[in-house]
């Protein structure tokens, strides 16, 4: 998926690139912002992408910028993807080239995975979970239509509905 206005586009992951994915996960100011914020080792990261292959509710994507850096920048995802419901959760952001970040390449990148999961899969909800203290993610999110639907702990759970999504932004 292409985004002609700002260079991005958007490519599942292969095999060549769980390395880089690995790096940038590990990187500390990447790092915690996720759950999870044990380093990864290689191994785990072949195993990952061994279950991420055999999954049919998981996409996750390369971002990759087409203009300065002509490179694959981080990644986005979406997953627990669910036809019935028509809902599917938005994670694994990160713009892992910290050259590209600051940039608002993650929050077009947000823009792409969204219109993907609206118009590609044809699903009428996207939501996620992002961590109290990742202030600058939940302020995009927002912008582009989430609302809070709870915090449970440390987290914020949001969603965010087609007809907002589009109603707000111009594509």
């Amino acid at each position: 998926m292409n985004s002609m206005k700002n260079g991005l586009s958007l490519r599942e992951i292969v095999e060549s690139d769980i390395e880089s994915i690995r790096v940038w996960r590990n990187q500390e100011q990447i790092q915690k912002y996720f759950i999870n914020v044990d380093d990864i080792s290689e191994e785990q990261q072949r195993q990952w992408f061994k279950n991420y292959l055999l999954k049919t509710d998981d996409i996750m994507f390369m971002i990759e910028e087409n203009i300065n850096f002509k490179s694959a920048i981080g990644t986005v995802a979406l997953y627990n993807i669910n036809k019935a419901t028509g809902s599917a959760e938005f994670g694994r952001l990160m713009i892992g080239n910290m050259s590209a970040q600051g940039k608002g390449l993650g929050k077009q990148a947000i823009i792409l995975a969204c219109t993907y999961a609206f118009k590609v899969l044809n699903l009428s909800e996207v939501y996620l979970y992002v961590l109290c203290n990742n202030i600058k993610a939940i302020r995009i999110y927002l912008k582009l239509g989430f609302i809070v639907k709870d915090v449970i702990s440390n987290t914020i759970y949001m969603s965010l509905d087609k007809r907002v999504f589009f109603g707000l932004i111009s594509i």
